[in-house]
């Protein structure tokens, strides 16, 4: 059957939300700004342009990543 794999993100913040499609790394956010984008073997943290925390993540079939927190913050990354 299938199995959980753990893989260790190495962030001191909490994380909120994760998203990806086929083909597409998946990304997972949490607070303090804080963005994660798995490479296929670790998760490699992002620069946010925020310290907001991020409760949601989205990736888009056309590679566009969106991302919204408090504070009414909403990010993009194309």
């Amino acid at each position: 059957g299938e199995r959980w794999n753990l893989t260790a993100a190495r962030v001191r913040d909490d994380l909120m939300a994760i998203h990806g499609l086929p083909g597409q790394a998946p990304f997972a956010v949490g607070a303090q700004g804080s963005i994660l984008r798995f490479d296929g073997r670790h998760w490699q943290p992002e620069t946010a342009p925020t310290d907001a925390s991020l409760r949601a993540v989205h990736v888009c079939p056309n590679g566009h990543v969106f991302a919204a927190g408090n504070d009414g913050v909403i990010l993009k990354r194309s």
